[in-house]
């Protein structure tokens, strides 16, 4: 079904946004130009451009200079051959399949000053391997790294508030951290991100959209923040979760199912202490395995071996560097309890208390207190 979506979108565009009908009001270099304002363009699409390019901060025309403030719908559509594009900072925005199909772009650095990044910007660039998202950027539209096949990282900054509909479908990520301020997770978000394996979700978000991490097979465990109000339907189905930590004391309004069926009898669910019952009288909590609290009671002995990597705890996260490819970390309550495992550098834990962090053969215990 997702496939047959992703052809009927593709062939959408075809039909709506033909190539001729794009607005052209001047040629610079290899560049072309559409007007905005007195002094503003954005640059827009006409012929297919290869190797790298640099966008200008400023372009003159006749008697007048002009400040390149965006990149137009469709600017540099299919363009193969493209592989590498180096931004000015006065850009504030990047148009509806700016860079659609540009299969070789290897590189390009997005300036900070962008605000919006609309639906399908960077669909099937699929030699994007990193990218950071804008600190200023506050919407990011629906598809906008689409089928980025070998897209392994992103980084987010907190203005943004709302990821669109499957703006990650199928990408390559292994690790995610979402910003704080974020409130909107879109339908589809993350679906078929087979190698995601660590999600962290900021204090902020309110909403799931509906089949968000479907999928996800890599993931086996999710904690949701306190102020989560609606899960969408299968948010979290296709996974193989078995450990889904709920922060909030009021369960959040969901459509219908929040797993596959099949997933419920082989996940605990964990709610914070005395919300156990609210859990357990409304459908689809009530379908799980287990329900148990969040407290943390109990320490056991515990041999700390010798640690080569850096581990920290800041804002109740815990960060570890030195991680090499292909090494996990593992984190535990200490009733011994699999919280999260990853290979990512980054982890929040569900509440405070004691957590032993096994990397490959080593262990440590750390006290975190949120």
């Amino acid at each position: 079904m997702k496939q047959l979506i992703f052809f009927k979108k593709t062939l959408l565009f075809a039909v709506l946004f033909p190539l001729h009908a794009i607005a052209i009001d001047f040629k610079v270099g290899d560049l072309y130009y559409n007007i905005l304002s007195d002094n503003t363009v954005e640059v827009t699409q006409r012929s297919q451009l290869s190797g790298d390019i640099v966008v200008p901060e400023t372009v003159t025309h006749g008697d007048r200079t002009y400040i390149v403030t965006a990149i137009g719908d469709g600017a540099f559509i299919y363009c193969s051959d493209l592989t590498s594009v180096k931004l000015p900072p006065t850009i504030k925005s990047i148009g509806y399949r700016a860079f659609f199909e540009c299969t070789n772009l290897a590189s390009i650095q997005l300036p900070m000053n962008i605000e919006t990044i609309e639906e399908g910007a960077f669909e099937e660039c699929t030699s994007l391997r990193e990218i950071e998202l804008p600190e200023k950027l506050t919407y990011l539209g629906d598809n906008a790294f689409m089928a980025c096949y070998n897209l392994m990282s992103v980084i987010f900054h907190s203005g943004l508030t709302t990821l669109g509909e499957d703006v990650f479908w199928k990408c390559g990520l292994t690790s995610v951290v979402l910003p704080e301020g974020l409130t909107t997770i879109g339908n589809g978000a993350f679906i078929f991100c087979e190698n995601l394996s660590s999600v962290t979700f900021p204090n902020s978000l309110s909403s799931i959209g509906q089949q968000s991490f479907d999928g996800c097979n890599s993931l086996t465990s999710i904690i949701l923040p306190k102020n989560v109000k609606f899960i969408g339907d299968f948010a979290f189905g296709g996974t193989n979760i078995t450990s889904l930590y709920c922060k909030a004391v009021t369960p959040p309004s969901c459509e219908r199912e929040i797993l596959n069926i099949s997933q419920y009898d082989k996940c605990t669910l964990y709610v914070p202490e005395n919300s156990e019952k609210k859990y357990s009288e409304i459908f689809p909590w009530s379908e799980f395995g287990r329900i148990e609290s969040l407290s943390v009671t109990g320490i056991g002995h515990i041999d700390v071996s010798e640690n080569s990597k850096e581990i920290k705890i800041k804002d109740g996260r815990i960060y570890v560097n030195g991680i090499h490819e292909g090494e996990f970390v593992e984190i535990y309550d200490i009733t011994g309890r699999l919280v999260c495992k990853s290979q990512g550098t980054n982890f929040e834990v569900p509440a405070s208390g004691l957590y032993i962090i096994k990397i490959g053969q080593s262990i440590v215990k750390l006290n975190v207190v949120l």
